[in-house]
């Protein structure tokens, strides 16, 4: 029985002593006035739950997957911070946020397209910088490699996001990968 099929049971579910166990996933599971806040909330009658082993297991997956979501969305937040923290190219430093990505995307294009283009950067240290078309192009070209490198990171780190048991774990994998 998958988890699902486990909480319906449960759902339905009458043990001795008229004890009814049951699993809100949604704020229409939860009785009026009893916020649902995301997650899961066990209701009890006043008596109570046997252990059963099926309770048992259907507990200890839930918990499992709601530790990987927590992991995953952990890793996500880690990785677009990242991605928006700035990279240091050639010995000055580029803000790389989407806004940042967008105007450095517009010179790309120009210099791809002159050879004598240059522009004045201001890069993320408050510097101006005179950028020649081949410049704008490898710092394009780096943006891009350094913002793929954090989407890789967590693709790889999310494949094997159960080998970490803690927000802290999965920070610092993704953490060294991006420093390597």
């Amino acid at each position: 029985m998958d988890v699902q099929g486990i909480v319906n049971w449960m759902r339905r579910e009458s043990f001795p002593g008229g004890v009814i166990h049951k699993w809100a996933l949604s704020q229409e599971d939860l009785p009026g006035g009893i916020p649902f806040m995301g997650g899961f909330v066990e209701l009890f009658s006043e008596a109570t739950l046997p252990l059963t082993v099926e309770v048992l297991a259907a507990q200890a997956e839930f918990e499992a997957a709601s530790l990987r979501n927590r992991l995953l969305a952990t890793l996500a937040a880690r990785r677009y911070d990242a991605q928006n923290s700035g990279v240091a190219i050639d010995g000055n430093t580029f803000d790389t946020d989407s806004e940042s990505r967008n105007a450095l995307t517009s010179a790309y294009v120009f210099a791809s397209l002159d050879a004598t283009y240059s522009c004045n950067w201001k890069t993320a240290d408050g510097v101006f910088v005179t950028l020649t078309s081949p410049q704008v192009i490898a710092v394009g070209k780096g943006v891009g490699a350094f913002i793929q490198k954090c989407f890789d990171t967590e693709k790889t780190l999310a494949g094997n996001i159960g080998q970490y048991g803690s927000a802290e774990a999965i920070l610092a994998a993704f953490d060294k990968a991006m420093a390597a």
